[in-house]
C-alpha cells in the first residue's frame, strides 16, 4: 500500500499481491494482481528488493502493459495473416514472421524497462533504497539458467 500511495497511485489500482508457491524465480501481474513466486520472494533477501519487484509488477499495471499487449497480439497475428495471404506459404511468409517477432520483442522490452523505470521511482518515493534494483538483477542474473 506505500509504494501506491505514496506514489500517487490509486489503492484500487491493485486487488492483491500474491506469494505462489513455486521454486522458479519469477514474477507477474494478470493486469489487478501481482503475483511473486515463493522461490523468487526467498531469494530476495530485503524488504528494499521486494520492494522494486513489487513497484516493477504494479508499474507494468498503472502503465497498461497487459491491455496493449493483448491489443499488440491481436494486431500481429492480423499482420501475419495478411502476410500470409500475400505470399502465400513461403520464405516470404517466414520471413514476415521472424520481423513481426523481433517487433514485438523490441516491445515487450521497451515495457520492461518502463516498468523498471516506473518501479524504480515508486520505491523511492516509498522510502525504500533504489539500489536495490541493481541487487535484484544480480540476483536474477546468478540465479539464470
Amino acid at each position: 500500500a506505500t509504494l501506491l500511495t505514496r506514489s500517487g497511485l490509486s489503492l484500487d489500482l491493485v486487488d492483491t499481491v500474491q506469494i505462489k508457491r513455486d521454486n522458479v524465480l519469477n514474477a507477474y501481474t494478470d493486469g489487478r494482481n501481482v503475483i511473486l513466486t515463493s522461490g523468487l520472494w526467498n531469494k530476495l533477501g530485503t524488504d528494499d528488493q521486494r520492494a522494486f519487484v513489487i513497484g516493477h509488477e504494479i508499474a507494468h499495471i498503472a502503465l497498461s502493459h497487459i491491455q496493449k499487449t493483448q491489443a499488440r497480439k491481436v494486431g500481429l497475428g492480423v499482420a501475419a495473416n495478411l502476410l500470409g495471404r500475400m505470399f502465400g506459404q513461403n520464405g516470404w511468409t517466414t520471413a514476415g514472421a521472424l520481423g513481426l517477432g523481433l517487433l514485438d520483442k523490441r516491445y515487450s522490452r521497451d515495457m520492461e524497462y518502463q516498468a523498471d523505470e516506473l518501479g524504480i521511482e515508486m520505491m523511492a518515493k516509498a522510502g525504500y533504497s533504489p539500489q536495490a534494483a541493481v541487487q535484484v538483477f544480480q540476483i536474477l542474473k546468478a540465479n539464470s539458467s
